[in-house]
């Protein structure tokens, strides 16, 4: 996949295989099911079968055979996790088995590991692979299998010794004895076991960062972490997964290890076929053609004819390439054809590698023609590399001796004075930068995965920072918040010169001005009721700062992303969130409360205000009545002054004799003689002359005894009266 890799693969110094699959055969078989603590061979196959059924793993897809040839049961584990590299963990008809390496059993806090170990010892030291089983915290067994190394491994890794290969190295997940038995069978010079797929890509890393080119040889899941890492990922086509043929750069038709050594081989040729169509066709060729044009020699079509001559020889060089290894039973002109490819082959590869003394003397030797002629060669040169190119959508900056030289160039041919006293700086204004806060996009080459047994791995396409999205409103309310700066260069003056390290100066900047602005803001506002207007203030705050350090950038667009409450303060979040929406329920109730009972109660008070001034009226013209009424009563009182001391001096005399028959005579002479008699019967008025009259007005008889007399009573011309009341009337 790509010509750059043929570079990678002729310079390739260290190959690094993977295990199982790769330099074994892929294909083990169960050597023994060894049940411990009373457990049957039977238990022990059905519990490690039916936890490790839903694993992608070759040692589980085997056991699962193993265990439905043998007829042992099987079912569904109502709960499973895989641990890459480890094990897995499930739950089988309701008890817990784990099925894994020894380190996995110990950490689970399991019964009875040493004791397995000891027993599966031997299998170990012929590099078994041993799957033990823990249930309810007790070992109850392992089962041992073998994978024995592809027949041709051994020869693949002796021919890549003689293709100068100088280390191959086994990395394997295996434990130490497996793969001390496979390096042993095969050749291989070091090894690495009980590696986790993260630890096989970084050996390789570590490798490739002391300066090794590391070829990278793998088939499986496990593999493409390592296969991605390495300068060069082999794949072995017809076992290789999907993901490690994705991942890898070369994919082998056919699982060969030999074929790893013709492809080293096959670089180094196409490499050495490059050098030689470089150096003989394009520049010695080529270059006498010139000179042959210079002096006359070739005219015009001559000179065309002689650069097609020139090209077709780099085509049939490169040809030569597709009969690699078939020219021996080729003609005579096939054979001559190959022996003139070696012979300017080996010319090429000798003129890289002279020693510098025989050069050195060859310069001394010549050193007076190469001044005469190369001086002015090479001062002609010199003042040519002064020419320099601007690209569209670039501008360039010249600076003479460091400060800027006239006004920003434009694209197109410009010159300027050669090295060291101007160099020139390329900006391009118009790219939109972009400053991610609180995650980063993902290349293809950073993709987040897990690489485990059990499943296809997604790639994650970017990668969350909490450190960065974790804010704090100015309600006090906590908020997870990813934010995109877009800015542009505006004045490339003040960029060149004030600015050092761009992406950390707007990184900064960017999340300064997020902390700033959601820090004076609700989180009502950052995340629903005023987003657009906090991404306009989080643009004037990052422009501010921007002016204020003079770097000449310019923010063109603020974007938040992803704003939500933190995931460990949802639960309380959504609380409050009802309560405040219970709030404004019962606020709007209430003002609806309001706005019904203020009315009625403006009416009953303008009617209550109504109703007193009218009170008010009435007692007033009451009392100017009464008090009227009174001065007329005083006046007649005044005026008949004798009549109020006679009606106080017979209410005196009737309290003082309210239970007795009262006679009051009149001492006036001559006066008319009557008396008033009060009983149950009524009035009766008693004439002077004895005649009696009843309350209705009837005369009739005097009654048969006359009432004792009283005392006689004087008044002023008042007519005598008497009273009689009988007890309990008036």
């Amino acid at each position: 996949r790509g010509g750059g890799l043929l570079e990678s693969l002729a310079s390739a110094d260290t190959v690094a295989f993977d295990k199982t699959g790769t330099v074994t055969r892929g294909e083990p078989a169960i050597a023994a099911v060894v049940p411990l603590r009373g457990a049957s061979s039977g238990e022990l196959l059905g519990y490690v079968a039916s936890a490790e059924q839903p694993s992608e793993h070759a040692l589980a897809r085997l056991i699962v055979a193993h265990a439905a040839a043998e007829g042992a049961t099987v079912s569904a584990p109502e709960e499973f996790e895989a641990r890459p590299g480890a094990g897995v963990v499930a739950r089988v008809g309701g008890r817990l088995v784990i099925v894994g390496k020894p380190a996995l059993l110990e950490e689970a806090g399991c019964e009875g590991v040493e004791g397995a170990q000891a027993a599966a010892a031997e299998f170990a030291a012929h590099g078994a692979m041993l799957a033990f089983c823990a249930v309810d915290g007790r070992v109850i067994g392992f089962i041992a299998a073998e994978d024995a190394p592809r027949d041709e491994a051994a020869e693949a890794v002796e021919e890549l010794a003689q293709a100068g290969i100088a280390d191959t190295l086994l990395l394997t997940g295996d434990h130490e004895r497996a793969a001390r038995a496979v390096c042993g069978a095969t050749g291989i010079a070091h090894h690495h076991a009980n590696l986790l797929p993260d630890g096989k890509a970084e050996i390789v890393r570590r490798l490739q960062e002391r300066g090794r080119t590391v070829i990278a040889v793998g088939d499986g899941v496990n593999d493409a972490p390592m296969l991605a890492t390495a300068a060069v990922g082999v794949a072995m086509g017809d076992v290789a997964t999907d993901i490690t043929a994705d991942a890898a750069d070369v994919v082998l038709a056919r699982a060969d290890l030999r074929r790893i050594a013709g492809l080293v081989r096959f670089s180094r040729r196409a490499m050495a076929t490059i050098r030689t169509n470089v150096f003989w066709f394009a520049l010695l060729f080529n270059g006498i053609g010139v000179a042959l044009s210079a002096r006359g020699v070739l005219g015009p079509v001559g000179a065309a004819v002689y650069h097609q001559i020139a090209s077709l020889l780099v085509v049939c060089n490169s040809l030569r390439l597709l009969t690699a290894g078939r020219l021996e039973e080729r003609g005579r002109v096939a054979r001559a054809w190959e022996a003139i490819g070696t012979w300017l082959h080996g010319l090429s590869h000798g003129l890289s590698v002279r020693r510098w003394r025989e050069g050195w003397s060859w310069l001394r030797a010549r050193r007076a023609t190469i001044l005469r002629h190369g001086a002015p060669i090479a001062v002609v040169l010199y003042l040519l590399s002064g020419l320099y190119m601007v690209r569209p959508a670039e501008v360039a900056v010249v600076r003479r001796w460091g400060a800027q030289c006239g006004e920003p160039r434009q694209p197109g041919l410009h010159y300027r004075l050669p090295w060291p006293v101007d160099r020139v700086a390329r900006v391009k204004p118009g790219l939109v930068r972009v400053v991610e806060v609180g995650y980063r996009s993902l290349g293809s080459g950073e993709a987040v995965s897990g690489y485990e047994w059990e499943s296809p791995h997604q790639a994650g396409q970017y990668k969350r920072q909490p450190e960065e999205s974790l804010r704090l409103t100015g309600d006090e309310n906590l908020i997870d918040v990813t934010v995109t700066v877009h800015y542009v260069i505006r004045n490339v003056h003040d960029y060149l010169f004030h600015v050092s390290d761009e992406p950390r100066l707007a990184r900064v900047v960017a999340e300064a001005a997020v902390r700033d602005v959601v820090g004076r803001s609700t989180a009502d506002e950052v995340m629903t009721d005023s987003r657009l207007a906090v991404e306009q203030k989080v643009a004037a705050t990052a422009q501010g700062w921007f002016d204020r350090y003079e770097c000449g950038l310019q923010v063109t667009d603020v974007r938040l992303l992803d704003v939500h409450p933190p995931v460990q303060v949802v639960p309380a979040f959504r609380e409050v969130a009802s309560a405040m929406e219970e709030k404004r329920s019962e606020i709007n109730r209430a003002e609806g409360y309001a706005k019904e009972e203020v009315p009625k109660a403006r009416g009953q008070a303008s009617a209550r205000r109504l109703g007193g001034e009218a009170y008010a009226v009435g007692r007033r013209n009451r009392a100017g009545g009464d008090a009227a009424r009174f001065r007329q009563l005083e006046t007649a009182h005044r005026q008949a002054a004798n009549v109020v001391e006679v009606r106080l001096q017979l209410e005196a005399l009737e309290r003082a004799l309210a239970d007795r028959e009262k006679l009051i005579l009149s001492g006036r002479s001559g006066a008319r003689r009557q008396m008033w008699l009060l009983d149950s019967q009524g009035v009766r008025k008693v004439m002077g002359d004895g005649a009696q009259v009843t309350g209705d007005g009837t005369a009739g008889a005097a009654p048969p005894q006359t009432p004792p007399a009283a005392p006689p009573a004087t008044g002023d011309g008042a007519q005598g009266t008497a009273k009689a009341t009988e007890e309990g009337s008036r």
